[in-house]
Parts: structure tokens; C-alpha cells; sequence
């Protein structure tokens, strides 16, 4: 990724895009090329394109994608988020679409949590978080206990902030959470969150699951933003999209059926914070099971006290998090705001056959001559652009003809 970086610099496009040619043009067929070359080379062409898109060398990362087979992509009010951009519309917060709360929790508990999800604290290595055979990994929380920890803490204030909003948290029996530490220049692909437990459970057994509803509290300013889409798995392209930037102790809360992912930010300043760090909550209207395991090694784990954990798993990283005897998490007044999420119109862009050959002319002849010979060697798993308008869907549809996503 960081020669990619490199050759998508300012000034350097040209070459980027000379270099790409020919390796592309040099080869009969990428059949031609051992497996692991070829998708190697197809990575590398995608992630040039993504870094030619966010400089703004529309044409040419258009003509490098064409050559992958893709007929749609992020449009580019969403790859150049980092700068205004004259198609993001402001609208009114609504408890119906993706909002913004500002200054989410007092002070203290802030503070607290920015301390035990810090890069230098334990809970990340405890995890496993970085290892890279890590599998996804969150706690379950029932909203009828009381807390334990401080995150539980800060999970009861969210909902209570959310009903204030105007949100149905009426019905909601489990919070689910997870915490996210990538570098200010990472992506992350676009998903939708659901009940990871059930992936496993064979066709006979699957069904989709999704939150009732997703929030993303941002506890550092590095990073770039979040896209959510008016995409469901069953709906068409979405019509509509928001993006909502870090900014330490912003809640970000949306409907838990939509399509979301993190759109990657520019390099941050020296000197200034490194990482991207969030912690997530999905509040869920069914009763979830805890899953037995130690925490960190995969979906809805319950939290057993810092004591035994340790004790259990050797994990110290709970005693971070522990609650105060007094109500000094809370003392702090709350000023913060609702406000809507950037608006984006049309968040896809086709690329026609009609723009694909004029990519193609910019491109100096570089799809032409290529073809589709590239198209059927697997793509990074973004979704950032896509060879057909359902690839995503596909992904989260089994084989199963009868199925149909729940949505509690």
C-alpha cells in the first residue's frame, strides 16, 4: 500500500498510470502468470486506481478499473470526502436517517474510554486485534443489567441520548460492541453489521440478522470518514448516501440494515494522533446468547468481571474500563447536538459503455487494448468498485433460494 501511495502522489500520476500499461500491455494474458501473481497485480491495480480517485485523476483511475472488469464505483463525493464538495446537500436531523450527535458523552467517562482503547493500552494485544488470522471479535451487553464497566456505562448514555432523538428504543434488548483501532489512511470495506454467529450455520439455518440500529462513537480525530448508504441487501443501489467525519466524541447513529464502510483519509499531520479509533454499539431488538470462548476470539462474548478474566484468560485490559464509586463518569453536562449527517446524492457512478471508451481514450488505449482478460481475476473485497450493480448482495445471499434478510 505504501508504494501505491507513493506513485499516486502529486506529480507522480503519469507514472503510475505509465507503469500500470505496461505490465498490463506487456502480458498476452494474466493466465500467463502464476495465481499469485496475477491477483498480486490485480490488488495493485485496484488500489492505484482508489489512490488516483481520491488525487482526483478521475479518467485514468476510470480507465484502470474498466480494464478490471468494473462497471461501478463510489462517485466522487465520496472518494474526495476529505474536501468540500458542491453535491454533499445538507438536510435536517431526523431519527429516520443518519445523524450526528456532538459532544456524545461527559467528559470524564470520554477520557476514560480514550485511555483503555489507546494504542499503548492492553486491550488490543490482550485481543488479538492485530494478529492477522484475528477473527471478528464483540461483547454482548443485555440493556435490562446494570453496568460493570465503562463501556457498558457509555452504552447506557448512547441510548438514553438516542431516545432523547427521537429513536424506538423502546423494544431494544442488547447492545453488542466492538472497538476499531486502523491507521488514518485505512479503509474499510463496505458491510453491513448482522449476527455474525449465524455465518457459520449453514444455508439449512441461515438468516440474516441485522441491529435495529448501528451508532459509531469516534474517540480520536485521525481517519477518514464514514459512508452509509440507502442500501439494503434486498434493495437496488442506493439512491443516497451520508458521510460523517471523526471527531473525537461524535455519535454516529443510522439504521442497522444499511450499507456502511470507512473511506480512506489523508496521511495526518506529524506530531498529531496516528489512529482511528471508534468504538461501535448495535442495539438489538432480540434477545442474543452470549457465545462461550475468551473475549477477543470471536462474536458476542459476555464480560465476565476484570478479576476473572484475568484469572480465566490472562487478559487485564477490563481494569482500564473499572467504574468509580462515585458518579464523577457523569458529573460533567452533556452540551452536545443533533445534526444530520452529509447528504450525498447518487453515491455510484456507472461507468457506461459510453464513458468507458472515453476512459479508454484518456487512458491511452489501455482498456481497449486489454479487455476483459483481466475481469474475472478476484478484486480486494472493498466494494469500493464493482464488476455488476448486485455484487454485493451476492456476497450476503446463500445459495438458499428462499432466503429473505431479518430485520428486528
Amino acid at each position: 500500500m505504501s508504494t501505491i501511495a507513493h506513485l499516486a502522489d502529486e506529480g507522480a500520476h503519469e507514472l503510475a498510470i505509465d507503469m500500470s500499461m505496461k505490465v498490463l500491455l506487456g502480458c498476452q494474458s494474466h493466465r500467463e502468470w502464476p495465481q499469485s501473481t496475477a491477483l498480486a497485480a490485480a490488488q495493485t491495480f485496484y488500489l492505484l486506481a482508489l489512490k488516483l480517485l481520491q488525487a482526483g485523476s478521475t479518467q485514468r483511475a476510470d480507465a484502470l478499473l474498466c480494464c478490471l472488469g468494473c462497471t461501478h464505483r463510489l462517485a466522487d463525493a465520496i472518494l474526495l470526502s476529505s474536501s468540500a464538495s458542491s453535491s454533499v446537500v445538507e438536510r435536517s436531523p431526523s431519527p429516520s436517517l443518519p445523524a450526528v450527535l456532538t459532544s456524545a458523552l461527559p467528559g470524564s467517562l470520554l477520557r476514560q474510554l480514550q485511555k483503555g482503547f489507546s494504542h499503548e493500552g492492553g486491550f488490543w494485544e490482550q485481543t488479538g486485534y492485530h494478529d492477522a488470522a484475528h477473527p471478528f471479535s464483540s461483547y454482548l451487553y443485555v440493556l435490562d443489567k446494570e453496568p460493570s464497566n465503562a463501556v457498558e456505562l457509555a452504552v447506557q448514555q448512547i441510548l438514553a441520548r438516542m431516545a432523547q432523538h427521537g429513536c424506538d428504543v423502546g423494544a431494544l434488548k442488547a447492545a453488542e460492541w466492538w472497538a476499531h483501532e486502523r491507521g488514518a489512511t485505512d479503509a474499510h470495506q463496505l458491510h453491513f453489521d448482522l449476527d455474525e454467529s449465524r455465518l457459520g450455520a449453514g444455508p439449512a439455518k441461515y438468516k440474516l440478522s441485522h441491529p435495529s440500529y448501528s451508532t459509531v462513537l469516534y474517540l480520536t480525530e485521525s481517519g477518514g470518514p464514514t459512508v452509509v448508504l440507502e442500501q439494503t441487501v434486498s434493495s437496488p443501489p442506493a439512491q443516497a448516501a451520508w458521510l460523517s467525519w471523526p471527531q473525537g466524541n461524535n455519535l454516529l447513529c443510522y439504521h442497522g440494515n444499511l450499507l456502511h464502510g470507512v473511506i480512506p483519509g489523508d496521511p495526518p499531520e506529524q506530531g498529531s494522533c496516528q489512529h482511528r479509533v471508534t468504538l461501535v454499539v448495535a442495539f438489538w431488538g432480540v434477545e442474543l446468547k452470549p457465545l462461550p470462548g475468551a473475549p477477543g476470539s470471536g462474536p458476542l462474548r459476555e464480560l465476565p468481571s476484570a478479576r476473572t478474566l484475568q484469572a480465566s484468560f490472562r487478559q487485564t485490559w477490563l481494569e482500564e474500563f473499572a467504574l468509580r464509586d462515585d458518579d464523577s463518569l457523569l458529573s460533567e453536562r452533556q452540551r452536545g447536538l443533533w445534526q444530520a449527517a452529509a447528504h450525498v446524492n447518487l453515491p455510484w457512478k456507472a461507468l457506461s459503455a459510453g464513458q468507458r471508451a472515453q476512459d479508454a481514450k484518456h487512458g491511452e488505449g489501455l482498456a481497449a487494448a486489454v479487455g476483459g482478460m483481466w475481469a474475472q481475476v478476484p478484486l480486494p473485497p472493498l466494494r469500493f468498485f464493482l464488476r455488476s450493480p448486485g455484487e454485493i448482495r451476492q456476497v450476503y445471499q446463500p445459495p438458499d433460494s428462499s432466503y429473505e434478510p431479518h430485520i428486528p
